[in-house]
């Protein structure tokens, strides 16, 4: 994938950058705190500097990156951005965390809106505001707890599961800006900006062969999933809800069943936009798809996944909805590890491969939390106590009080308890 930034600076001389916010709804409910799970590097820096207009870098390439968040499991999967969720630890884990009546008002938006009531996308064409990816915590309980409330697993689980729905979708549009963007480059004229004034417009005021497709990517995702997460029946349950809670275009997700599917239904995708572009005359030669074969396809990024490190995501901490504001936490990075004097004497008998794997676990806790680390609650060391993983054979033991985060144990797995 290109740079963002770059395509930004390309889109300006064209007129395709637009300078408020792409529709009333793309704040969501914020009335709580907006904190960044996953920002990509240097993005809040240029954003400050040089209006928004995204990363300085090609984050797949500089500071060795894939050495940075990925430990021994190297798998695609082991790279996704993984909140670290924690009930509460007075929270009877029984009881549901929202109420009926926040219940009741997310399945009514849902019916109206889709699963883009719980999570919104806000397209880099637009300045003035942040773009990339945003999730209510109140979205992910609400999944958890009404999508996923059957499934044979743990809570945590079912809230990552959820999570890792919304992010997916929201990711498809991400992709589908990207695609468009492309072709305005290409072409030398603005599409996407003059197509979304349109698509407001319209009934449904979205198209529905774009959530059809975002929501297909969902359902593939989950059939993708790390082992530590993946559990049976999530597909379906997914699949199910989408059909069935969902309007036009989002519940017809299961029709995309094979790559003939795809590419026709997503070159039909980009000729919608092309169309409402006001732009279609021009372009005769691409509105002859799919008689003339050109390739859509394989213009998206989706294969063999979207990568996230080049969208920023937020989660929004829209605690209004809940019972206890204290009953989720999310912990995307930890910035900062003290070390206690005990810590250091027992790493000080360690060999100096375990210092040097330390060492890096630090660095990668302050950079972003990936599955890789395997960071978890680990109530059997105490109240507030987290196990993270050093490599394969050794674990630390990290205690958070309202100073931050400090190390006060580290060895083998049977050392700590681990079994």
């Amino acid at each position: 994938m290109r740079n963002i930034g770059d395509i930004r600076m390309g889109l300006e001389p064209i007129g395709g950058l637009k300078h408020h916010p792409p529709d009333d709804s793309f704040g969501g409910s914020q009335s709580g705190v907006t904190l960044p799970i996953h920002m990509p590097r240097g993005e809040d820096r240029h954003h400050r500097e040089r209006g928004n207009y995204g990363p300085f870098d090609n984050p797949l390439i500089i500071d060795k990156w894939d050495e940075l968040t990925i430990d021994q499991d190297t798998s695609p999967e082991a790279r996704e951005p993984d909140p670290i969720i924690e009930k509460g630890a007075n929270i009877d884990n029984t009881q549901p965390i929202l109420g009926n009546d926040a219940k009741n008002k997310i399945r009514e938006s849902v019916m109206a809106k889709g699963i883009d009531a719980l999570a919104w996308y806000i397209s880099f064409h637009y300045t003035g505001v942040q773009w990339g990816v945003y999730i209510n915590k109140s979205s992910i309980a609400f999944i958890a707890e009404e999508v996923f409330k059957n499934l044979p697993t743990n809570y945590e689980v079912k809230c990552k599961l959820a999570y890792r729905s919304l992010l997916n979708h929201e990711l498809f549009h991400f992709a589908l800006d990207y695609v468009v963007a492309q072709q305005e480059l290409f072409y030398n004229q603005s599409w996407y900006v003059e197509a979304r004034n349109k698509i407001r417009n319209e009934h449904p005021c979205y198209l529905p062969v774009e959530e059809m497709l975002a929501n297909a990517y969902m359902l593939k995702r989950m059939r993708a999933l790390p082992a530590n997460i993946r559990t049976r029946g999530a597909v379906h349950e997914l699949r199910e809800w989408t059909i069935s809670a969902q309007g036009i275009g989002y519940n017809e997700a299961y029709q995309i069943k094979d790559d003939e599917d795809w590419a026709l239904n997503l070159g039909k995708l980009v000729l919608q936009y092309l169309d409402r572009s006001g732009r279609k005359a021009e372009h005769p030669h691409l509105m002859s798809f799919p008689q003339i074969g050109f390739d859509w396809q394989n213009q998206f990024p989706i294969y063999p996944r979207i990568d996230w490190r080049y969208c920023p995501i937020f989660l929004v901490d829209d605690n209004e909805v809940f019972e206890s504001t204290d009953s989720l936490r999310f912990y995307s990075k930890i910035e900062s590890i003290t070390e206690t004097l005990s810590f250091q004497k027992q790493l000080n008998r360690l060999p100096i491969e375990i210092h040097r794997a330390w060492d890096r676990t630090r660095s990668k806790c302050s950079n972003q939390i990936v599955n890789s680390l395997d960071f978890k609650k680990w109530p059997k060391a105490g109240k507030n106590v987290w196990s993270v993983r050093v490599n394969a054979s050794y674990r630390a033991h990290l205690a958070q009080d309202s100073k931050g985060w400090e190390a006060f144990a580290i060895g083998t797995h049977k050392q700590l308890d681990h079994g």
